[in-house]
C-alpha cells in the first residue's frame, strides 16, 4: 500500500484510527497518531511501541501464541468502543490468502454485530451485501466488480444496469457466474438474495 494511498484514504475522515502491530510504522510516517495500538508485536520492537505510548496512543499487547489474529482483536475493539462501521486497509495479501479469506470473515462478524466493514486497497474494495440489501454503484471511479456467494449459495439475486444482468438468479460456491461485471448504466443495482454476498470492487487493468 503506498503512502499516498494512505493518505488519501484518511483524509476521508474518520473518528478513530487503530494501528495493528507494523502497521504502525505506515502512519508514522505520515505523522498520523492513532487512538489505538494493539498486537503480539512480532513485528514492531518495544522501542517503537514506547514511542506511539509517549505520544498518547493506547497499547493493548497480546501473546504470539493466541487464538486471534490482531485483525480480529482490532475488529472487536472497534466494535466494543461503538464503531457504526470499519475500514480495514491492508487486510489482503497475495502472499498471505489465509488472512485475506480470514478478513473477508470478519467482514461477516462484524455484520452480524450490526457493524457495516470493508476492505480497501489500491484500486480494491471487498465489502458484503445482505439478505435482501440493494447496493448501487457508481460507474465514475471506472472499477468492475464480482459477486461471489458468501457460503454454500444464494439464490434470489438481482442485477441491472450491467453487462450482465440477473434477474432472481443463483450463486453457487464452486459456479464462477458472478465473476467479473461491468457498469453499463449511469449506476449499477444489486439485490441481494436470500443469504450474504461478497462484492470485490476492482480496476480492471
Amino acid at each position: 500500500m503506498s503512502p499516498e494511498f494512505l493518505k488519501a484514504v484518511l483524509q476521508e475522515g474518520f473518528d478513530a484510527v487503530y494501528a495493528v502491530d507494523g502497521g504502525a510504522r505506515r502512519l508514522k510516517d505520515l505523522a498520523v497518531v492513532p487512538q489505538l495500538l494493539l498486537g503480539d508485536f512480532d513485528s514492531l520492537d518495544l522501542g517503537e511501541v514506547e514511542e506511539w505510548k509517549q505520544a498518547g496512543t493506547a497499547i493493548r499487547s497480546f501473546p504470539e501464541e493466541k487464538d486471534w489474529t490482531d485483525m480480529e482483536l482490532a475488529l472487536d475493539a472497534a466494535v466494543k468502543n461503538g464503531a457504526a462501521s470499519v475500514t480495514i486497509l491492508g487486510g489482503h495479501s497475495a502472499g498471505r490468502l489465509d488472512h485475506t479469506l480470514a478478513n473477508i470473515g470478519l467482514l461477516y462478524r462484524a455484520e452480524q454485530q450490526g457493524v457495516q466493514a470493508m476492505l480497501r486497497g489500491e484500486g480494491l474494495e471487498v465489502r458484503l451485501i445482505g439478505p435482501g440489501q440493494e447496493v448501487t454503484l457508481d460507474p465514475e471511479d471506472g472499477r468492475d466488480f464480482s459477486l461471489l456467494p458468501l457460503g454454500y449459495e444464494v439464490h434470489s439475486v438481482r442485477v441491472w444496469g450491467v453487462k450482465y444482468p440477473l434477474e432472481n438468479g443463483s450463486l453457487h460456491l464452486g459456479d464462477t457466474l458472478g465473476i467479473h461485471n461491468q457498469i453499463s448504466a449511469r449506476s449499477a443495482h444489486i439485490v441481494g438474495g436470500d443469504g450474504f454476498l461478497i462484492l470485490i470492487r476492482f480496476k480492471n487493468e
